[in-house]
């Protein structure tokens, strides 16, 4: 940890000024560093006052993608972030031939080549999302990892709702929703362990359109749409993705989840029009979502179908 995490981590937790000597002793660095560090992080947004008699405050914290607080805070894992990259999943993967980490963090503030489902482009800009990458070993998941992508949708969901009090939809089965536009998405890959014929690891990619983009391309603009035109704390945002995340993987086999997933599911009791990958599109109505994330449907001729993960995907009419 350098200097400006430390004295960050030191500043975060606690309400009370903090004098220069006593973060000093603490840390065991010189006053010149304490001073620099105070610098840099105002530098980097943070707003911190400081009183000749009582030291240093952190008043206003930074609510745009931070390095150093992120990089603190997830401090038990190995964490990578980037200005700019081809793809977070791509990099995990990459790390993941090389790696045996449980667990391991990609984050970007831009996406060159960001994917989605079925090898679509999911658009990235700069400083205007979030994209985020999780590497997770899933060996004790091994029987379950059809649920990661309706998981992680929840997972998405609750921390939204929680930071922002914003609360989105899911169109199933990995799409998320805001006044009627696409506001994200989640791509979930596996990775196979050819010696032991398992999967050794999922890559659960999500990206976030957080803000409005100027420079959206015309034939997005009707679908592509975004959280806030208010601040919204990045930071915060992350973590909280990341910390809901983590949590119901490792509550699995518990599928409590799905119940909030049904809930926020917005094309249950709603007619659709079905792609299936390699046959015609049909009608029919969204009628349920069974314990594995499959999508339980009614054809126009009133029979019932089940649709797997990967099968299809789904559009209002």
């Amino acid at each position: 940890m350098n200097t400006k995490q430390l004295v960050l981590e030191t500043l975060l937790g606690t309400s009370q000024f903090i004098s220069g000597n006593k973060l000093a002793s603490d840390l065991h660095l010189s006053r010149n560093a304490i001073w620099k560090a105070i610098h840099a992080l105002r530098q980097d947004g943070y707003t911190i006052d400081s009183h000749k008699h009582y030291g240093y405050k952190l008043v206003g914290a930074n609510t745009k993608l931070d390095k150093t607080l992120l990089y603190s805070a997830l401090s038990d894992y190995p964490v990578f972030i980037y200005d700019s990259v081809d793809s977070t999943n791509t990099q995990a993967k990459l790390y993941a031939d090389k790696h045996s980490d449980d667990v391991a963090l990609f984050i970007s503030k831009q996406q060159t080549s960001g994917r989605g489902r079925f090898s679509r482009t999911f658009y990235s800009p700069k400083d205007t999302g979030i994209y985020l990458s999780v590497l997770y070993r899933s060996y004790h998941i091994k029987h379950l990892l059809h649920l990661t992508t309706p998981l992680s949708a929840v997972a998405v969901l609750r921390a939204i709702k929680k930071t922002t009090g914003i609360t989105v939809s899911i169109k199933w089965i990995n799409d998320l929703f805001y006044q009627h536009k696409k506001i994200g998405g989640i791509l979930t890959e596996s990775i196979m362990n050819v010696e032991l014929n398992l999967i050794e690891y999922i890559v659960i990619g999500i990206g976030i359109n957080v803000y409005h983009h100027k420079e959206i391309p015309q034939e997005l603009e009707h679908i592509i749409g975004y959280l806030s035109p208010q601040t919204i704390n990045i930071n915060q945002l992350i973590l909280a993705i990341i910390d809901e995340l983590l949590t119901l993987l490792d509550q699995l086999p518990d599928i409590s989840f799905l119940d909030d997933y049904r809930q926020h599911c917005y094309i249950l009791n709603q007619q659709i029009t079905i792609f299936p990958k390699s046959d015609s599109s049909y009608h029919a109505k969204a009628i349920g979502i069974t314990d594995n994330g499959e999508l339980i449907i009614q054809k126009e001729d009133g029979t019932q179908h089940t649709l797997h993960y990967g099968e299809v995907s789904t559009r209002l009419d």
